[in-house]
């Protein structure tokens, strides 16, 4: 026999209360002096036997129904046979749902998610009592088990759809860590998925079932909660020409269009916030043959848009059963052209030619499209230049510079500017190692390198720097070996320096050194010799190359960082944003709203060393906007979260795949509760006794009160 509350059966001791009371209490007879004696001594013998029976009736009772009482408060619980039968000892179940925006899925006019919730309710109230119950999520938060079976339903009631968040195979291997460390040997662990593509693609099933079993889990329980035959129409990640646009140049926007299960035309419209009305205004659409579990896709050309910042949606006309992904949100920017100061030798605009062309070509020009109004200067008239006008200061091939215009170029960065020097020629080693260049330069310069041979290039990788991410849909297909560099300065970086591009021998190419709030950015080869240059002189090849494009991706990615068109304005749900601010309106807070949300919106402070806001992790899709100081004259940006797109993730597992990821553990998979096949837990536990005991508590203490009364009567 166990008990819950063994310290109560110290009440035990109280049952001896009666007895002391008996004894303290009882009548002592009264002598009296009467004439018939005899009468009355065998009366009284006759009564002194009855009252006594009576006592010591009434003090076994009360003892009995203290005894019972301290026996009940403290628990007990036996095995017993018979008609009180024994019940199911606890049992410790985690239970792992799938939350990911894919459950909205609407099938039986329920979502997948609603779906999974009835039927965990259900098997939550046919679990034993005591059981310790863990609930888990994709969406996030730390396994625990809950200490109430209530507040585990309420976790199971109160489940949202969250973003990207972690994936199922990675809450699975959370669940099975969290099983090691159960408190009752009997172990089960139910799984909540769709049994999609999406819900599994990567997975590291076999690694998280073999887990399960190591934590002493007998049969895994997969519950499918996933429509039989799903049909869905999803938009793909939208693909912007640009975030940034330049004066008139239009905007491309394109995104995929995606079916599953079935084919049919969509009508795709592009969507524009009015910035008077701040109504969605239809800018575009186009009707797109989608085919079955195939792929359309629907362009649109947008034109004509006003400077400052434009915020749109790509949507699906038709409604569906997964509403989430029929539509698509963006945000962009429109400026005009910066201004860009190039800096080189005598002739200036022959030196300069390359890097002009790379960034703003003659044809766009011509047509008014160029990203910059460049000027060109030799280095004699630099000290004339009032810099604070230019998007960015561009240093081809520098010469010893005077004091003046280190301290110039210096205070140009601290407040703000960017400044790209390429190393050519002209450096000096002992001019440019001195106090006030190297405020500016990335580190102290060493000797000139040659690599005549050759086998010498950029090593860049697209992920490093955010100058280089018009390098990343073809990062593995640059060929830099065609573009050999013979000649570059030996650098040594400086500690606060950041590299941007090695060369393939590792040594740094680029290097990033931020000056108060600016930067400036640092080549160890320059991109200024003539046409005309000797081979035998020349340094590297990077614009005159065979078809030298990367070289054009990257100076306009070099440009644009400096001058802050590298500036993201999208993003997916749960990354950071960062919005850049303005300079000369510096407001401490800012508050961030999602349009048509109904969340409340967040206040957050501004980094003003840096001039960014950083908005935390956002799980809603939709168009945001930063505000502060008001209409009048305050600061008003903006950006857009987009649920990642999965293009065939609503595609359901075949058997083939389901044995694959499947096959490393016991494992049952089901999709009603009546299919459910949970095997009873062998460390039973005993009938608890405290019903039957505080039954016969109040049964002893009827029976005491009804004889008290009748006994006592007068």
């Amino acid at each position: 026999m166990d008990f819950m509350h063994p310290g109560f059966l110290a009440g035990g001791l109280l049952a001896g209360l009666p007895v002391v009371l008996h004894l303290v209490m009882r009548q002592r007879p009264q002598k009296l002096e009467l004439p018939t004696l005899r009468f009355i001594k065998a009366r009284q013998a006759t009564n002194r036997r009855t009252l006594k029976l009576r006592q010591l009736l009434l003090l076994l009772l009360r003892m009995v129904a203290i005894a019972a009482l301290a026996f009940a408060l403290a628990r007990p619980s036996a095995k017993l046979f018979g008609f009180l039968g024994d019940r199911e000892g606890p049992v410790t179940a985690v239970f792992v749902f799938d939350t990911s925006p894919r459950m909205a899925y609407v099938a039986e006019q329920k979502s997948r998610l609603a779906a999974a919730q009835a039927f965990a309710l259900e098997l939550l109230n046919h679990l034993p009592e005591k059981s310790e119950i863990g609930v888990i999520e994709t969406a996030g938060g730390a396994p625990v088990y809950e200490a109430d079976p209530t507040i585990a339903r309420q976790r199971i009631e109160n489940l949202k759809l969250g973003g990207r968040g972690m994936p199922l195979s990675a809450a699975c291997e959370g669940a099975a860590q969290l099983l090691a460390e159960a408190k009752y040997p009997r172990r089960e662990l139910y799984v909540f998925t769709d049994m999609s593509v999406g819900a599994w693609s990567g997975s590291r099933a076999g690694e998280w079932m073999r887990r399960a079993v190591d934590s002493g889990i007998s049969r895994v329980q997969i519950i499918d909660v996933g429509a039989e035959k799903p049909e869905n129409f999803a938009l793909g990640n939208i693909a912007l020409s640009d975030q940034t646009i330049i004066g008139k140049r239009p905007l491309a926007v394109s995104c995929g269009v995606t079916g599953v299960g079935t084919a049919a035309k969509r009508l795709i419209r592009l969507m524009v916030i009015d910035p008077q009305t701040q109504r969605l205004v239809e800018r575009g659409r186009q009707e797109v043959d989608v085919p079955a579990d195939g792929v359309g896709e629907a362009t649109f050309s947008l034109g004509g848009l006003d400077l400052g910042v434009h915020q749109g949606e790509v949507r699906i006309d038709d409604a569906d059963n997964l509403p989430d992904d029929n539509v698509r949100y963006f945000t962009v920017e429109v400026r005009p052209p910066e201004k860009l100061l190039v800096v080189a030798p005598n002739p200036p605009d022959r030196r300069a030619e390359y890097f002009v062309e790379a960034v703003a070509g003659r044809e766009l020009r011509i047509n008014g499209t160029a990203p910059y109004e460049v000027r060109t200067i030799g280095f004699d008239l630099l000290h004339r230049e009032e810099l604070d006008g230019f998007g960015a200061v561009v240093l081809l091939d520098p010469p010893p510079l005077a004091d003046g215009v280190w301290q110039q170029l210096e205070s140009y960065a601290r407040g703000g500017g960017g400044v790209l020097l390429f190393l050519g020629p002209a450096a000096s080693p002992q001019a440019f190692n001195s106090d006030l260049p190297q405020q500016l330069l990335p580190g102290k310069l060493g000797i000139q390198a040659r690599y005549p041979r050759g086998d010498l290039c950029l090593a860049p990788d697209a992920d490093q720097h955010p100058s280089l991410i018009d390098f990343r849909p073809v990062k593995n297909a640059v060929p830099w070996e065609d573009f050999p560099i013979y000649r570059y300065w030996r650098l040594e970086p400086a500690p606060e320096t950041t590299l941007v591009v090695p060369l393939n021998n590792q040594e740094p190419a680029i290097i990033e050194r931020s000056v108060g709030r600016g930067r400036a950015l640092t080549m160890v080869t320059p991109v200024s010799e003539s046409v005309d240059t000797p081979e035998a002189d020349r340094w590297n090849l990077l614009p005159t190359g065979p078809r030298p494009w990367p070289f054009v991706v990257l100076m306009n990615g070099l440009t644009s960082y400096l001058v802050g068109r590298d500036e993201a304005l999208n993003y997916l749900a749960q990354e950071a944003a960062t919005v850049r601010l303005d300079p000369l309106k510096r407001f401490e807070t800012y508050l961030v709203t999602r349009r048509g949300g109904d969340e409340a919106p967040m206040r957050l402070p501004a980094d003003l060393k840096r001039n960014v806001l950083t908005v935390p992790i956002t799980d809603r899709p939709g168009n945001y906007t930063a505000q502060a100081g008001g209409t009048d004259d305050g600061v008003s940006r903006g950006f857009s979260v987009n649920l990642p797109a999965e293009s065939d993730a609503l595609r359901r597992l075949g058997e083939d795949q389901q044995k694959l990821l499947f096959e490393a553990a016991p494992h049952d998979v089901v999709r009603r509760y009546d299919q459910l096949k949970r095997e009873a837990n062998p460390d039973r536990g005993g009938r608890e006794l405290f019903p039957l005991l505080i039954s016969l508590v109040a049964v002893v203490l009827g029976v005491e009160h009804v004889l008290a009364n009748r006994f006592y009567r007068r």
